[in-house]
């Protein structure tokens, strides 16, 4: 009445980030409707950086009737960083005094994380289930926001050491999130006539509460994950 395995995967990765990189020079107000920053020629840099992981999973099936399946998992997961965010790129904007670029010593964002799920199959082709799943998130990637100084450079509108707001991203804080999902899927064969007896539905819904070390820093307010929805339905016919 039961099955399951436990594993562990060990990971060693090694990257390098190669590509040009310029920096800002000084201001150029020949128009000041359009200001712009003059920089550097590009300079070739290539960064090299590595990390271990150690990755140990457990999942678990009980089958308490023949038409009732439980399921267990445990287990540590990784997500490497994307590309774009390893790539070692700078670009300026003068107007704003911004800059934007890569950071080529991203670490994976790790995450332990807990399934538990009841599936019943009440009919052929037909399943009800409820599932509830945890994650302890750590090094979610984050845009973070940092004041640079360039000294040597003085900015015309503060007749100051320029000042460029930097937008890279980061290995940020500790998150976490709790969830619940529910789907359901039946088939009409046994309920109406040909042709309509090939209908069906299935539908699902998902809620997440999510929390993180994560603050606006023009607010100071705490916020949840970005890009996660707190309610996910689907339907279909």
């Amino acid at each position: 009445p039961y099955t399951g395995n436990f594993g562990v995967r060990y990971v060693d990765n090694e990257t390098g980030s190669i590509g040009e990189i310029s920096k800002p020079l000084y201001i150029d107000y020949t128009d000041p409707t359009a200001p712009d920053i003059v920089v550097s020629a590009p300079e070739f840099i290539n960064i090299a950086h590595e990390y271990t992981e150690l990755l140990p999973s457990l999942n678990l099936r009980f089958d308490p009737r023949d038409d009732l399946v439980v399921r267990v998992a445990l287990a540590k997961v990784m997500t490497r960083p994307r590309y774009l965010d390893l790539s070692p790129r700078l670009t300026v904007q003068a107007r704003n005094r911004t800059m934007r670029g890569g950071n080529g010593t991203l670490d994976p964002t790790t995450a332990v994380q807990f399934d538990l799920a009841v599936e019943w199959y009440f009919d052929d082709y037909s399943i009800a289930s409820v599932g509830l799943f945890t994650k302890d998130i750590e090094g979610f990637v984050q845009q973070e926001q940092t004041p640079t100084p360039w000294p040597g450079i003085i900015d015309p509108d503060t007749d100051e050491t320029l000042v460029l707001l930097a937008f890279r991203p980061l290995n940020s804080g500790d998150s976490d999130l709790v969830g619940i999902e529910l789907a359901f899927q039946r088939t009409f064969a046994d309920l109406l006539p040909a042709p309509w007896d090939g209908f069906g539905v299935i539908a699902n819904y998902t809620y997440i509460n999510s929390g993180s070390d994560f603050k606006n820093e023009i607010t100071g307010a705490a916020y949840g994950i970005p890009g996660l929805s707190e309610s996910t339905i689907n339907f279909t016919l």
